[in-house]
């Protein structure tokens, strides 16, 4: 990877979209492969800092981002196929969600440095921005780490948009849960941004300190 060079959605996509896959899919990533995905999100994270924070960090969070909507758009479907309420509730939804809360923490150690360093200090810029009415509309969003991006799109696809194709009761259960993770992680990633002394807008946010176990490896790391 060129540092000097500008950084573009395709060289991401094909850096770190491989290994993506496999944790979305609960494949074996060996350490190795961990190491590089990791290794590749953080100097993303540093590249073309002075156009921060339209920088390889934005580039790559683009890139995750477009991949988990589109994971989790196609796990929907292949849900909502299934023939009964049962199969979908129970079959679908309740082991999917198991098996993506596994996938969704170990990627929000590989995408560490982004969660620590680049996205508070891009909700900080774009607060900053808004004081001073430079604000553009696409500015005005909230961005997330990555487990924090993973639950609200697995919320969003598969139940937000979905409405008819599970009883009530149970899509709501189901939600509600989603968002309790949501919520744990939010609140455990608060006390370690005060403890390192940095500010955060993410306050719509995110899990708990995680094992991570991807079939290969247990990694434990703190955010």
């Amino acid at each position: 990877m060129d540092s000097s060079a500008k950084p573009t959605v395709e060289e991401a996509s094909a850096s770190i979209g491989p290994t993506l896959e496999k944790a979305h899919l609960l494949e074996r990533v060996s350490i190795a492969e961990f190491m590089m995905l990791y290794t590749t999100v953080s100097d993303y994270c540093k590249r073309d800092l002075l156009n921060f924070p339209n920088n390889g960090g934005a580039v790559v969070y683009k890139v995750f981002a477009q991949y988990v909507r589109e994971f989790d758009s196609q796990q929907a479907a292949k849900i909502n196929s299934l023939p009964t309420d049962e199969m979908r509730l129970v079959d679908g939804r309740r082991n999917a969600w198991e098996n993506y809360r596994k996938s969704a923490s170990f990627l929000n150690q590989a995408f560490r440095v982004m969660n620590q360093h680049w996205v508070p200090r891009c909700n900080d810029a774009m607060k900053e921005k808004a004081k001073q009415g430079q604000e553009s509309p696409e500015q005005k969003k909230t961005y997330l780490d990555a487990y924090t991006m993973c639950m609200t799109a697995w919320k969003e696809e598969m139940f937000e948009k979905t409405k008819n194709l599970i009883s009530n009761s149970a899509r709501v259960s189901m939600k509600a849960e989603v968002e309790q993770a949501i919520t744990e992680h939010l609140n455990a990633l608060q006390v370690f941004l005060n403890k390192v002394g940095l500010k955060s807008t993410c306050n719509k946010v995110i899990s708990k300190p995680a094992t991570c176990c991807n079939k290969s490896f247990i990694f434990l790391m703190t955010f």
